[in-house]
């Protein structure tokens, strides 16, 4: 057989059931749905894409580059399957299609919202891709498949090159074919004597851009960037003549949509926009997230769980492109604050979800609307609960180290993309820390997070703080022990900041790995005690974390701020 042996632990052929009869046909290859049975004998749905004996060859350079790729918004690559010398590539189920189907089927339901969120997801993707120098090569609706949350999935990755750099011209015995013609750029129809025609090999990124306008042209408008009845004769003799897709006459588009799709479809590959996911992160905020009002009903329920500015109820959201999902929705709590405060609190708190989507993150689904004038965030409901209750549920001998050092390193993962930002948690805890149905840690509830730049004038204080928050919070957030306790209003701390947040998460290090509290408190009246000791630089002893472990809490817990190590860092250690 010609899978090598560095391929051999991806062979999942023993553990495939039978098809289960549900299958799509394309070009090259076809794609069944089976079951896959995991080590816990437990099974999902993926799908096996077996290719026409035609492209066998294919699959060589197909394995090693999805080897190499991990991404959110990438089709999980999860191994190949040997029937009898017949190799199939196994990939997770996308239950919802591609997105050409998607758009068909539930086009008339997207709102704006939804429709920047795919492609938001779609733009994530391709960056990843071309920061890891690989071109997909054939970017359009077919290439992209929507997952059991709605959400965009690269795929198609058969005219995919990796290069050696950006920079690097591709050889032209690994030249990619044109993409398909209604997502392809105009250089690949100029003459030979073209300097755009020459300079391809080096502008294939760019040829990706461009075919990701069409793409986003195609999310907004639900029709094709030539038209749905284009012929590829029209449009090649169009794109010679350096004519792009124009923009749609009326309101179909409008001037912000098309600002992000234009640049994109330049005739000069070298104007393209390097920045376009940044350009869709701020679109992102200005249309704000998703109405989900009448698709959720709150009842007269109990919340399920209570933080420092709201309760969270599990509900059920009846979505519109079907399907009901179990989702969290936190119901800001006006008790503690004014209407003024709380009204600067959500906005504060949406602006900051809104720009987030990483597997350590829980994403925000939407915004709904509740009779009385309650306003509650929605986002996916975690099944296995925080941090703290799912360590609780078990003994601390049931939890390998292997799954704590998974857990520090997703908590950090979740960390360095919100810093990146630049976003500050500052609210850090393991109550803030949920773990999902595959078992990995997740960062939510950004309700002392601080936008520096944009939102650098929103002050946060601890002083309105919980006993829970204080116990991992850092020294310098705290100005006078008293004033937190007789919850004055009139002394505010410093923000928190970057640094802040990497010491609560050397206090999240020492649970994961020691199963403890670094800090007990069983009531307000130790907080004196704990924070002055915390401001004095006394820090827990090492209850039997091991040594690696333990060097780096003590340097992400430093007394002094500009001592510890950034996130990056961080997670570079724990690798």
């Amino acid at each position: 057989m010609w899978v090598t042996w560095s391929h051999a632990r991806n062979d999942l052929t023993g553990l495939i059931s039978r098809p289960t009869g549900v299958h799509a046909s394309g070009t090259y290859a076809e794609v069944h749905q089976y079951e896959l049975k995991d080590s816990r004998k437990s099974t999902k749905l993926i799908a096996a894409k077996s290719y026409k004996p035609t492209s066998y060859e294919k699959i060589r350079s197909e394995i090693a580059l999805l080897s190499g790729i991990s991404h959110h918004n990438v089709v999980p690559f999860l191994g190949f399957k040997d029937d009898r010398g017949s190799i199939s590539l196994v990939m997770s189920w996308m239950s919802g299609g591609t997105l050409t189907s998607f758009i068909r089927t539930h086009g008339e339901a997207l709102e704006t919202p939804d429709k920047s969120t795919l492609l938001h997801d779609i733009a994530s993707g391709l960056q990843h891709l071309h920061s890891n120098f690989v071109i997909h090569g054939n970017l359009e609706s077919d290439n992209i498949l929507i997952n059991e949350q709605h959400r965009a999935c690269l795929s198609g990755f058969r005219q995919s090159v990796k290069l050696s750099s950006m920079e690097a011209g591709c050889p032209r015995s690994q030249m990619p074919r044109k993409p398909a013609i209604q997502f392809a750029g105009p250089e690949w129809f100029a003459g030979r004597n073209d300097t755009r025609s020459q300079s391809l090999p080096n502008s294939l990124f760019k040829s990706d851009v461009y075919s990701l306008g069409c793409v986003i042209f195609y999310i907004f408008t639900k029709c094709m960037p030539w038209g749905d009845d284009a012929s590829s004769t029209d449009i090649s003799d169009k794109l010679r003549q350096d004519i792009t897709p124009p923009r749609p006459k009326g309101s179909v588009i409008d001037d912000k949509q098309w600002d992000l799709i234009a640049p994109c479809l330049s005739h000069v590959p070298q104007r393209r926009p390097q920045d376009l996911l940044k350009r869709i992160q701020e679109y992102l905020v200005y249309v704000g997230p998703c109405d989900l009002s009448g698709q959720i009903t709150l009842p007269q329920a109990i919340a399920r769980e209570r933080g420092g500015y709201g309760d969270v109820y599990e509900l059920i959201w009846n979505r519109k492109t079907g399907g009901e999902v179990k989702v969290a929705v936190k119901i800001m709590r006006p008790m503690y604050t004014s209407s003024e405060d709380l009204a600067k609190n959500l906005k504060r708190e949406l602006a900051a979800w809104r720009r987030l989507y990483h597997p350590n993150i829980v994403p925000l689904l939407g915004t709904s609307n509740f009779p009385g004038g309650i306003k509650g965030m929605v986002s996916l409901w975690m099944e296995n609960g925080s941090l703290e209750k799912y360590m609780n549920a078990r003994e601390n001998g049931e939890l390998p180290s292997l799954q704590r050092l998974q857990w520090a390193k997703d908590i950090a993962g979740g960390l360095k993309h919100l810093h990146e930002f630049p976003i500050i948690h500052g609210d850090l805890t393991p109550l803030n820390v949920l773990i999902d149905n595959e078992g990995r840690a997740v960062l939510t509830d950004f309700g002392l997070s601080v936008i520096l730049g944009g939102f650098a004038s929103v002050s946060c204080t601890y002083t309105e703080g919980k006993p829970g928050t204080v116990a991992w919070a850092a020294p310098e957030l705290f100005i006078d022990g008293a004033s937190l306790i007789n919850d004055s209003k009139d002394v505010l701390s410093p923000s928190p900041s970057k640094e802040s947040d990497v010491y609560s998460f050397a206090c999240l290090m020492y649970l994961i790995f020691s199963g403890r509290h670094p800090w007990v408190v069983r009531h307000e009246a130790e907080l004196v005690n704990i924070i002055s000791r915390v401001r004095s630089g006394t820090r827990p002893p090492n209850p039997g974390i091991e040594a690696r472990y333990w060097g780096l809490i003590v340097q992400c817990w430093a007394p002094a701020p500009n001592s510890r190590p950034t996130i990056s860092k961080v997670l570079q250690q724990l690798q």
